[in-house]
């Protein structure tokens, strides 16, 4: 996955990820765990947000629920790092 080496956050919306993928399938080397939101189905396919963070020393993170509401397709991480204001980084679905 080098093509990706040099980005640190990538967001993806409409993953059609489900109770039933492991977060583990969609993994991808050099990322910490996927942050993941899933579209609660209620009979309709798609959507569904995550956001991947890069694996490295210098960069923490941090899923903020309290900014990603329960009735919309929108993510939400902290981000810190040294020398740096701490940001945020979201992805949302209309």
């Amino acid at each position: 996955m080098s093509q990706f080496k040099d980005i640190d956050f990538l967001a993806i919306n409409e993953t059609e990820l489900d109770v039933s993928i492991k977060d583990g399938e969609v993994h991808l080397t050099g990322y910490a765990d996927v942050v993941r939101k899933d579209r609660e189905s209620n009979g309709r396919n798609g959507g569904g947000v995550c956001i991947y963070v890069r694996i490295r020393s210098n960069i923490n993170f941090q899923p903020r629920a309290d900014l990603s509401p329960n009735n919309l397709e929108c993510l939400t991480v902290a981000i810190s790092k040294p020398c740096s204001k701490p940001f945020l980084v979201s992805t949302y679905l209309l």
